[in-house]
């Protein structure tokens, strides 16, 4: 028994790392994150550098495909030299939205006005590529309706996968957080202040089946898979998007 459950506590520690690390060096962070097709497709990216916040900068890239790719550095990346990385597929609501707003705001050509935000810090990128095409636009705070958009759209993507780490790092460590981070996520789902649910299902799976977790906080899991599985079926007759 002993042998089993250091197993386990090794293919936990595993799991998180590699959930954790991803496989790009924090010196790598891009405001041109690819998705896994590269140039294939049209992209549309999104960096968030915003100070003292956990984590302090993440970049998005999502592809006229579905294609996205999430990569963030964590405040625990300072010590480990690893960001975290995710490659998902983007509802169809999200990949529309996304891109019906970039071309409103005609491919990033240009410049947005910014408006004095009292002080913040926070700094934000949008950027287009197509074939020999690399548009990209900085600012902090836009009165911008479509900008806002978008920016709220990658902050709430940005939000779950965030979830998704936390809950595979207190997972290895058997933390006593997790019932908290649980509860945490589903108020934030039914509050509609997260997106791209779908792409932290398999960590929520591995909770929900985790027999070492306890009842409650497998059960809290479970709640959710089955509110992101009723969520997913409204989709698909366009009732509400992910």
């Amino acid at each position: 028994m002993q042998v089993i459950r250091q197993g386990r506590q090794l293919y936990l520690i595993l799991l998180a790392f590699l959930l954790i690390g991803g496989r790009y060096p924090a010196s790598s962070q891009n405001p041109q994150l690819q998705t896994k097709n590269g140039n294939v497709f049209p992209t549309v990216g999104f960096t968030c550098s915003q100070g003292d916040a956990n984590p302090p900068y993440y970049s998005i890239a999502v592809d006229s495909a579905g294609n996205a790719t999430y990569q963030s550095t964590p405040q625990s990346a300072a010590k480990t030299g690893l960001p975290y990385s995710v490659e998902f597929l983007a509802s169809s609501a999200t990949r529309t939205k996304v891109f019906q707003l970039t071309e409103k705001l005609h491919f990033f050509r240009g410049t947005f006005k910014d408006i004095d935000s009292g002080g913040q810090v926070d700094t934000y990128t949008l950027s287009f590529s197509e074939g020999n095409v690399h548009n990209q636009v900085t600012y902090h705070s836009s009165p911008n309706p479509p900008v806002q958009n978008l920016t709220t759209l990658f902050g709430r993507i940005s939000t779950t996968l965030e979830f998704g780490r936390r809950l595979s790092v207190f997972e290895a460590a058997n933390s006593v957080g997790m019932d908290a981070e649980l509860q945490k996520m589903a108020q934030m789902i039914h509050a509609g202040q997260l997106a791209e649910l779908q792409a932290v299902t398999p960590v929520l799976q591995h909770v929900a089946s985790d027999e070492n977790l306890s009842q409650v906080c497998r059960q809290r899991a479970q709640a959710i898979l089955n509110e992101v599985k009723f969520r997913q079926a409204l989709h698909e007759v366009g009732i509400v998007a992910l």
